[in-house]
């Protein structure tokens, strides 16, 4: 309000010019330092009494605070299709022109230029919307780039309040181990973190609204600010369902989605190498990146930050193969035995086959190992399979065809011997590494990984493995490569059909169990198996060897030896064990040293009739030999009667070789001719 003792309006008047000269303030307010606020009436009676001296220089135009803040233009004239206000006019002329009591005025994009496009109007004063971030000068676009990281950085996980949580705590050592001890955090309270929360908005409001990126965005400024939004999406999982809540899942469900698709169609390889676990530094910022954590739980909050994207459309099948193929190799070589325990629930969650809210079926889930199985060497294979066996650890469970496909498709790789690899197909993922940093990294001015360089562009961390690790690695034959494939798809499959309880010694009838004896069979008939059979049959009167040849047959006995053993464990579960045999089915107290295996059944509908073929059960693999043995010499009697009712053969037929074509018995049988041929 004007502040000059004599005004008209008696102090209620709105002041339009305020007046830093302190002549003019203090001969009305002697106690009172400037500034002074003057009306129109009162500004023009100052300007008539001081004649002769230019007084524009002391006054400065104000504007009044707006009330409302209006969505559409204030130019009462305006004709524009889209009346939408996007600046904002501070200047007294407009405010005159338009009638709106010295307030700022709201201008549609064609009234704002229009009304701005005079030599006399250039000069107003105008908040418009910013321009686009690429067009920007370097500095600027650097201020914008850390206001948006910064603003969606306020927000922290519901719950983080309080300094008994493992990452408050985490957090603090940091800064400690960085600081030398600097004092304690404040903590906050949920109420402030709530208001922290909303204030987050503006950094996604600005970040859809204004960075949308363009052909010739730096891919390193954009995964930046893409990488904090991931970082988001994290920090604003699992919140409550309140006023805060609900504010934050409408915009992550109805305006992100959308922006993030059409993000990942322009620049898929920036979009796909922020969910790495190991991506380059500029994506490396917010949430388990700035804490020194454990490897583990570095593994562990970057699946958390991956997964949290996957209900709101942004994990596509095709980012998932991409993606998946980098966590699950991480989780190989970074994570021990003891620590999958850790993993178990976020596995089990995305890998359930009813709740997963990936939204693809269990082929599609499993497609990014099932096709390193076609057409693919046998380091790729042996890569997978330990795979496989990590998510067997976890207690996943896997569906038997989808695992006899696999395995099956592997064996037709192996068989051709590396003579079908397919050139385009998937490469051995190599060089991947959590990336993080612990304490005794920061200490001893080492990091436990280096990030891989961002010079590369829109490029993707590939799988190119640096040539000191290459040199690391043991060199071991091709033969033990293929056999450790066939003892780890043997092993994987007995573990997951003992982890969903498929029902043991049931005969062909069972389930699997077809798909078992089979899959056993095509391993034993692969021809390179059967050049280790002769290999080793050569060498075993040979004294003068070499050590290392020695050595590379110790080697595959071992892996035979492995072999065979998971072998009779996988049949062993085939065959039928009926514990009343020999006495009344209600004699409970039959000696289960005195079993009945039943081998009949197990011969298949070529094998013909006749009953059981019964023996004392055994243990170990001498039961399991026997086992083979009387299936066998059950199917020579039959054939032997079939040979003596053919009473029509000519003497000069029974005079030919007999030629055995194995592949026309039934799978059984072709599984003890190999088992006894080797």
């Amino acid at each position: 309000m004007c502040s000059a003792p004599e005004c008209s309006g008696k102090g209620s008047a709105p002041a339009v010019k305020m007046c830093l000269d302190h002549s003019i303030c203090m001969s009305h307010h002697p106690d009172r330092p400037p500034p002074g606020f003057y009306c129109r009436d009162c500004f023009l009676t100052i300007q008539r009494l001081i004649d002769g001296r230019d007084v524009a220089p002391m006054f400065v135009d104000i504007s009044h605070p707006m009330k409302d803040v209006s969505a559409v233009c204030d130019n009462q004239k305006c004709k524009s299709m889209d009346r939408t206000a996007v600046a904002i006019c501070f200047s007294q002329d407009c405010a005159s022109f338009n009638g709106t009591d010295n307030r700022p005025t709201r201008y549609c994009s064609q009234c704002n230029k229009v009304n701005h496009q005079s030599r006399l109007t250039m000069g107003h004063i105008i908040h418009a919307e910013p321009p686009s971030p690429w067009d920007m000068d370097y500095e600027t676009q650097n201020y914008l780039v850390k206001a948006v990281v910064s603003l969606l950085q306020e927000a922290r996980p519901f719950g983080s309040s309080g300094s008994g949580k493992d990452l408050e705590e985490a957090h603090r050592r940091t800064m400690q181990v960085l600081d030398d001890g600097a004092g304690d955090e404040d903590v906050d309270d949920e109420a402030s973190l709530n208001e922290k929360r909303l204030i987050s908005r503006y950094g996604v409001w600005l970040l859809v609204g204004l960075c949308t990126p363009g052909k010739e965005t730096d891919p390193a400024t954009f995964g930046h600010m893409l990488s904090m939004l991931f970082q988001w999406f994290n920090a604003t999982t699992a919140l409550p369902n309140d006023k805060t809540g609900t504010a934050l899942e409408k915009l992550k469900s109805e305006y992100i989605p959308d922006w993030l698709q059409k993000v990942y169609k322009s620049h898929p390889d920036v979009f796909v190498t922020c969910m790495l676990p190991n991506p380059p530094d500029y994506a490396k910022v917010g949430g388990h990146w700035d804490m020194l954590l454990p490897k583990i739980d570095h593994i562990k909050e970057g699946l958390n930050r991956f997964f949290c994207l996957v209900p709101y459309d942004a994990v596509t099948l095709e980012v998932w193969e991409r993606v998946m193929s980098q966590w699950m190799e991480a989780i190989n070589k970074e994570t021990e035995r003891e620590e999958l325990g850790e993993l178990k629930s976020i596995f089990c969650k995305i890998f359930d086959p009813d709740m997963s809210p990936l939204g693809f079926d269990a082929r599609e889930m499993y497609e990014f190992i099932s096709k390193r199985f076609v057409r693919t060497s046998a380091e790729v294979q042996h890569q997978a399979l330990q795979w496989l066996q990590k998510l067997c650890l976890m207690n996943i469970h896997i569906p038997l065809e989808i695992l006899f496909e696999m395995a099956n498709n592997g064996i037709d790789s192996l068989y051709k011997d590396g003579a079908d690899i397919d050139p385009k197909g998937p490469a051995l993922v190599t060089g991947v590494t959590c990336g993080c940093k612990t304490e005794e990294d920061i200490l001893s001015g080492t990091a436990s990984a280096s990030a891989p360089s961002a010079g590369g562009g829109d490029t993707l961390i590939e799988e190119d493995a640096e040539a000191g690790e290459e040199e690391n690695l043991p060199v071991i034959s091709k033969e033990e490569l293929n056999l450790t494939c066939y003892n780890l798809m043997i092993d994987v499959i007995n573990s997951q059909m003992e982890q969903q309880d498929v029902e043991r010694h049931v005969g062909l009838h069972g389930p699997s169990a077809q798909d078992v004896l089979a899959l056993v069979n095509k391993m034993l008939r692969t021809p390179w198996m059967q050049a280790i059979n002769k290999c080793l049959v050569d060498t075993i009167d040979c004294e003068d060897l070499e050590e290392d040849e020695e050595a590379g047959i110790r080697a595959v006995e071992e892996l035979l030896t492995d072999f065979m053993q998971m072998v009779h464990i996988m049949v062993e579960n085939v065959i039928p064990v009926d514990t009343n045999f020999g006495g009344d089915d209600d004699d409970d107290g039959m000696d289960p040293n005195n079993a009945t295996i039943h081998s009949g059944d197990a011969l298949g509908e070529k094998s013909g009739g006749g009953g059981p073929a019964t023996m004392k059960k055994a243990t170990g693999l001498s039961q399991f030999m026997a086992v083979l043995t009387t299936m066998q010499s059950t199917g020579m009697d039959r054939s032997r009667d079939a040979d003596d009712s053919d009473s029509t053969s000519s003497q000069e037929d029974s005079d030919e070789p007999f030629v055995l074509k194995v592949e026309e018995y039934p799978i059984p049988l072709q599984l003890v001719y190999h088992l006894l041929l080797r």
